[in-house]
This record gives C-alpha cells, sequence and structure tokens, in this order.
C-alpha cells in the first residue's frame, strides 16, 4: 500500500511540475509537507489523541514519512480544483479548500482508522472524533489563506492558529459532544 501511495505521490510531483513548472512548486510542496509533518507530530505529542499503528514503514517522529507526503497532494489539489471551479469569484477561497478538505478528512478517517492505520483515543462516529476530521480542515484553511505570506510566516501562523483554533474548539465543545 505504502508503495502504492508513494507512486501516486511521484506522479503528482511529476505532473504539476511539468505543468506549472519547476521553479517555484517544489518548493511549495516541500513547504506544504514539512508543516503539514510538524502540525501533525505536535497534535500526536501533546494532545495524544491518535497514533499510526506500525504497518508504515519508516516514520519521522509520531508521523510516517508517506503521510508526510501524502498531505501536500490532497492539500494542493484541493487547491488547485478549488481555483480552476471558482477562479477569481470567491472572496475566501481558502475557506473553501478547507471545506473540501472536510469533506474528504469525513470519508478517509473512518476508513483509515477501520483499515488499523491509526487509531484515536478519543470517542466518535466510525471511531473517528469530530475534532480530528475538523483538524485537517482547519490546517489546510489556516495554509491556504496565508498563502500570500512567506512561506515561514505561513508556517508558524498556521501551526499556532490551528493549535490555538484545536485548544479552543476542544474545551468550547468537542470535549463535551464526541
Amino acid at each position: 500500500m505504502e508503495l502504492s501511495c508513494l507512486a501516486i505521490v511521484a506522479l503528482y510531483i511529476a505532473a504539476k511540475g511539468r505543468q506549472d513548472g519547476w521553479q517555484d512548486w517544489p518548493g511549495e510542496f516541500a513547504w506544504t509537507a514539512a508543516t503539514a509533518w510538524a502540525c501533525e507530530h505536535a497534535c500526536i505529542e501533546w494532545y495524544g489523541f491518535y497514533a499510526y499503528h506500525d504497518v508504515w514503514s519508516v516514520f519521522i517522529g509520531h508521523v510516517p514519512l508517506t503521510v508526510a507526503l501524502i498531505w501536500p497532494v490532497v492539500i494542493l489539489s484541493a487547491r488547485d480544483v478549488a481555483a480552476a471551479r471558482f477562479a477569481g469569484s470567491l472572496r475566501a477561497p481558502g475557506l473553501l479548500v478547507g471545506g473540501m478538505i472536510l469533506w474528504d478528512a469525513a470519508l478517509i478517517e473512518p476508513i483509515a482508522v477501520a483499515a488499523d492505520l491509526w487509531h484515536w483515543t478519543q470517542p466518535g462516529l466510525f471511531g473517528v472524533p469530530p475534532i480530528g476530521v475538523l483538524g485537517w480542515a482547519l490546517f489546510t484553511a489556516l495554509w491556504n489563506v496565508s498563502k500570500s505570506k512567506p512561506r515561514w510566516q505561513r508556517t508558524i501562523g498556521t501551526f499556532a492558529g490551528l493549535h490555538a483554533s484545536l485548544l479552543a474548539l476542544w474545551w468550547a465543545a468537542f470535549r463535551w459532544i464526541n
């Protein structure tokens, strides 16, 4: 399964690089992967709400390398779909992309949990707490809303904004309504 995922990532990188040129695009992919990894690693380390099973072969901290490489494909392709479909007509395209990821995560999370790729320690429908699905939507929205900022500022802002949002949502609602 991991090799199939890595093959899809490689095909995406090759196609996207060919389409958009190789000057800036690999940097966007790498920064998205690094920021997603940092946010996810911190979530696992700090909150302990989920963990990956050992079916993954290579881990960087608590996160499988393959997962760190998959997330940019999911996030950047959602951004491309939103831009192609709604080019110039949206005031907040980052929020649309976050909504697309919310929908995607709501479908993927229960399947991945059932396949024993990871597990949650908090209760939720199909073994997935609502905050787990919402976390990636928040990450994606924050990352894409700040698209015009320098990457290091996007990384810090996304990291801080994600954790502030998760903590606020947890204590305001999700602690009681899983």
